[in-house]
């Protein structure tokens, strides 16, 4: 059975914004897919001057700020994509590229070189990137312990997210039942925080309770979530949050098969999910 992963949107000023429409990259799974990235300032949004050499730096320092957003870094990169206007640069472009990508003691990604005809704003050098996911990181790459809170604007949480995740993580909102990409999922691995990353539940807590939404007996670490009263609908119920991001998971029910007898039901729009090695 194929199992479809919710997609994060990763943004980051430390960077060029995106002109069209697309993302600077997205987090799906363990992965991060980057944009093509050119020479563009992130603060002026302008092609920087100067040849191969100052493109190709600008190029690699924009794709090393977004895998920072994104909880990735370079050494991390498993894939990359070079598309070159003139091939008599793939010398220089080279040198730099391995400064970054491949630097003494780190194993370099697989790479496909292209030359085009023309490249966006008549650039030299464009290069995009696939890499892993750090585990149980922050929104910026940086490790992170359970009780470090990631605190961010109203703003700045609709950048990271995609319009369903914030419903639901953000306005406590719930997603329709049966209709999630991680109800079904069967795979070995952990279940993360969609919004901060912070590993919330093992593959081996989770059971099929027939709900229509994940459900686990067990939290990975019991200070990965906090549960608070919700008295919202007229029912009383015990709410599910991340705390390191607050973020709005579920809720859980005294009616599950483990020892404990608890039944945690989770937005799988809440949920990333990371496979085991």
């Amino acid at each position: 059975m194929s199992i479809y992963l919710a997609k994060t949107i990763v943004s980051t000023d430390k960077a060029p914004a995106a002109i069209g429409p697309y993302s600077q990259a997205v987090r799906v799974g363990s992965l991060l897919f980057t944009a093509g990235q050119i020479a563009l300032d992130p603060h002026t949004q302008q092609v920087v001057a100067g040849g191969i050499v100052e493109q190709t730096t600008r190029v690699l320092e924009n794709i090393k700020a977004i895998l920072d957003a994104g909880g990735s870094s370079l050494e991390r990169v498993i894939k990359t994509t070079v598309f070159l206007k003139d091939f008599n640069d793939f010398a220089v472009m080279n040198s730099i590229y391995a400064k970054y990508l491949a630097p003494k003691g780190v194993g370099a990604p697989a790479r496909s070189t292209v030359e085009v005809s023309r490249l966006p704003k008549d650039v030299l050098v464009e290069i995009e990137v696939i890499a892993e996911l750090h585990r149980k990181t922050g929104l910026n790459g940086e490790q992170l312990p359970v009780e470090e809170k990631v605190e961010l604007s109203n703003e700045e949480w609709r950048k990271r997210l995609t319009l369903e995740q914030y419903h639901v993580l953000r306005e406590s909102g719930t997603e329709r039942a049966f209709s999630g990409a991680l109800n079904f999922n069967k795979e070995s691995g952990s279940y993360q925080c969609a919004g901060c990353g912070a590993e919330l539940f093992g593959s081996e807590a989770k059971f099929d309770s027939g709900c229509g939404w994940p459900s686990f007996t067990i939290p990975a670490d019991s200070k990965a979530i906090r549960e608070l009263e919700d008295i919202s609908g007229g029912r009383r119920r015990i709410e599910v949050r991340c705390a390191r991001c607050d973020g709005h998971l579920g809720h859980v029910f005294p009616d599950g098969p483990g020892p404990d007898g608890l039944r945690y039901c989770i937005n799988s729009l809440s949920l990333t999910f990371v496979k085991a090695q």
